[in-house]
């Protein structure tokens, strides 16, 4: 028997190397179990996944080495998850290691035995002891041990020691006579800190969700995702319930992916009081022991359901059934780092090499969906109802009139009078705003100047709470000048707004209202999500909560009847050909959190832009009218969907030598474009032109076809590293981002 390796630790030597395989270990050999190698001419020991098991092999025999023994971590990866990281390996143009890596971020820890393993030591009675034979006092520890263990049957050490109040002494004695025996199993940490009640009968799917439910339930062909677009409110969580049951029931399993952790504890209880402890949780929030004991729990049939952000993708189900994409358009499931993957493309893979469904959700699909869906690439099933009677309506307040009748807050008197209103009716509020902090800037009156950071050329952010200056990029925090840094005057004054400031305020104006803050700096920790949210659930402890984008979409509270955005401008103005979309998607989800008990559900949009069409579209409630003028205007500016992005950003230390590289690229890129297939935009720096100390400038590069692009890019990228020397320059691509920055 040969085998294919790809070796553990040198993430950068991407090449697969042929071993033998010795008699004694050829039925212990599967793909993606760890194997320890010689290798180099020095044969050190060496970790290496096995990637394939071959039976021939055109190496040459005298030059084939053996394989030493196999690791303990067991099997991390199987056939068709190996297949998914070639496929993401081609796709993102990036190494096969970095998307093992992704799939299984603790398995270099975990072959260097890193990774904690809890193990429970379990007592019972020895089997073939004949206990009648035995001459026990009552009321001894002895007697007392084997009392209990008859109760019991088994039962861990420290059970045993705190229920009988006694120390190891007893017990060891026992284990020395082979009356009691000792066993070691493994415990896995259970993340999910919800408490949770099985609901003894399921919901009743209203007609239109059975409609929906029954298309996708008889389909036997998975061949296209499914987009259930459901305005909010219309019970999409209820069918994809429905869905996982009835695939649990052929004894196969769910992943059900969420964009942001802070939806994660309610999805997670509304899960586990319908399939219990046989749901599970991942996210970046847990250690990567815990990860990996989720992990394990999926690879071993201890859990049928894995609910979590991006990474819960590459859950190890034996016999994967359904995937789920809750609220599909959201940006967050676009990876930032290598492999910079999209979760909807690799859940497409994935459902083609496992036959799983894929189903889509959202109240604001992205415009490329609903594009596909239109055009029979996808299946497309509507929702239009909401399950509950009360109805929400969106009021658009002009904040230039509030400046020229003297208010210079940041709140309007109309979403004042409703916040008021609202704690007289002891009903609760959400107040949206997409900037976390008190100030945005701060600037000197006297000369005009912004305190920026050194590293990055972005304004500091004031924190009130630590009287401290943040740079959100590259984490730096000082202390607030007292004078100047420029002119030296002391005239420095706080401007901008953030959800510090916000937060601020109302507790200015409402002295004895229950306020709740919840945005990066608040949810730090691994289970502040959900203790913010439980607070902000129990109605004695909290009014309002105000809170960046993670309020936006997902959270489910009957008591809250108001919704206030207080800047929906801000992502209007992000200088990206989506930020139309971005602005109605943000504003149709932050509508959908008013509403949903049985008090009608009111939403105050404080704007300067209130004719843009965005915003009329979302007080409307109308995707439909939304996409066709959307999707008009991306056609008219070749736009996706109807092309591809491709940027090529360079940086570096040195200004002048990123200008300079990047000026050499795209004159490469013109004279190689003679059939104009491409349009090239730029050299322009980024939107942060400067991050951590290094230059960023970038070439934007639309084609119609994408491997026709990446090929037109890369031959560019070549040609320009083969005539230019690219020392100590960092070059980054980005294929169809989620957002030009």
């Amino acid at each position: 028997m040969f085998i294919q390796v790809l070796l553990v630790k040198h993430s950068g030597l991407d090449k697969f190397f042929t071993y033998a395989v010795p008699k004694y270990l050829e039925k212990d050999i599967k793909i993606g179990i760890v194997v320890s190698v010689p290798f180099g001419i020095s044969n050190n020991m060496t970790p290496a996944y096995i990637v394939d098991i071959i039976e021939k092999t055109d190496v040459d025999m005298n030059k084939i080495k053996y394989v030493s023994s196999i690791n303990s971590a067991g099997q991390l990866f199987s056939k068709h998850m190996f297949i998914l990281a070639k496929w993401m390996s081609n796709k993102y143009f990036t190494n096969i290691s970095a998307c093992l890596k992704c799939i299984i971020p603790f398995a270099t820890k975990l072959v260097k035995n890193d990774i904690p393993i809890k193990e429970l030591h379990l007592l019972r009675l020895n089997p073939d002891i004949d206990l009648q034979s035995l001459t026990i006092r009552k009321n001894t520890h002895a007697y007392n041990i084997i009392s209990l263990l008859k109760e019991y049957n088994s039962l861990s050490v420290e059970d045993v020691k705190s229920k009988l109040s006694i120390k190891i002494t007893p017990i060891s004695l026992l284990l020395k006579k082979k009356i009691i025996i000792l066993t070691k199993i493994r415990i896995f940490r259970d993340v999910t800190t919800n408490r949770y009640n099985i609901a003894e009968d399921s919901v009743i799917l209203t007609r239109e969700q059975k409609r929906v439910f029954d298309a996708i339930s008889k389909c036997e062909n998975n061949d296209k995702p499914f987009l259930l677009h459901g305005v909010t409110g219309s019970g999409k969580t209820e069918i994809y319930v429905h869905l996982i049951r009835e695939i649990i029931q052929k004894n196969k399993q769910a992943i059900v992916l969420v964009p942001e952790i802070s939806l994660t504890p309610q999805m997670v209880s509304y899960f586990k009081n319908n399939f219990g402890n046989r749901v599970s949780v991942t996210h970046s929030k847990l250690t990567l022991a815990e990860r990996y004991d989720q992990f394990s729990k999926a690879l071993y049939g201890e859990i049928d359901v894995m609910i979590g952000s991006r990474s819960a993708i590459f859950t190890p189900f034996k016999d994967l059934g359904i995937i789920i994409i809750d609220e599909e358009h959201e940006k967050s499931y676009k990876s930032e780092t290598n492999p910079k993957y999209h979760i909807k493309e690799v859940a497409i893979k994935l459902s083609e090499l496992t036959n799983a469904k894929l189903v889509l959700g959202s109240a604001t699909p992205s415009l490329e969906t609903y594009y596909e869906a239109i055009n029979n690439n996808v299946v497309l099933l509507n929702l239009e109802n909401k399950i509950n009677k009360a109805t929400t309506t969106m009021d658009i307040v002009d904040m230039r009139n509030e400046l020229s009748n003297g208010n210079i807050g940041v709140l309007s008197h109309r979403l004042l009078k409703e916040i008021y209103i609202n704690l007289q009716n002891q009903e609760k509020t959400i107040l949206f705003l997409n900037r976390r902090g008190h100030s945005s800037f701060i600037s000197c009156r006297k000369c005009g100047k912004s305190i920026m950071c050194d590293n990055c050329n972005v304004n500091y952010t004031y924190h009130i709470d630590q009287d401290k200056l943040m740079c959100h990029y590259c984490s730096v925090i000082k202390v607030p000048p007292k004078t100047c840094p420029s002119c030296t005057s002391r005239y420095i004054k706080y401007l901008g707004v953030g959800t510090q400031k916000v937060e601020e305020q109302l507790k200015r104006v409402f002295p004895k209202a229950n306020v709740l803050r919840m945005d990066t700096d608040t949810t730090r920790s691994k289970y502040s999500y959900s203790r913010i949210l439980d607070e902000f659930k129990s109605s004695r402890k909290a009014s309002i909560l105000i809170g960046t984008q993670m309020l936006s979409k997902g959270l489910d509270f009957p008591e809250v009847s108001l919704v206030g955005v207080i800047l929906a401008d801000l992502s209007l103005n992000l200088g990206d050909f989506r930020a139309a979309e971005t602005t109605f998607q943000l504003l149709v989800q932050v509508a959908g959190r008013a509403g949903r008990g049985d008090v009608n559900g009111r939403v105050i949009v404080q704007t300067y832009t209130p004719d843009h069409y965005a915003i009329l579209c979302a007080k409307e409630g109308s995707y439909k009218k939304f996409f066709d003028k959307e999707i008009t205007l991306r056609k008219l500016m070749g736009y996706p969907p109807f092309s591809h992005i491709f940027i090529v950003m360079i940086s570096a230390n040195d200004e002048y030598r990123v200008k300079e590289c990047l000026s050499s690229l795209s004159t490469i890129m013109h004279k190689n474009n003679v059939s104009k297939s491409y349009n090239i935009l730029g050299p322009a720096p980024c939107m942060i032109s400067k991050l951590k100390n290094k230059h960023r400038w970038k070439l934007i590069i639309i084609g119609l076809e994408e491997d026709l692009l990446k090929e037109y890019t890369f031959k560019c990228l070549k040609m320009l590293k083969d005539m230019y020397d690219m020392k100590d320059i960092t070059i980054n691509l980005t294929l169809n981002p989620s957002f030009i920055s």
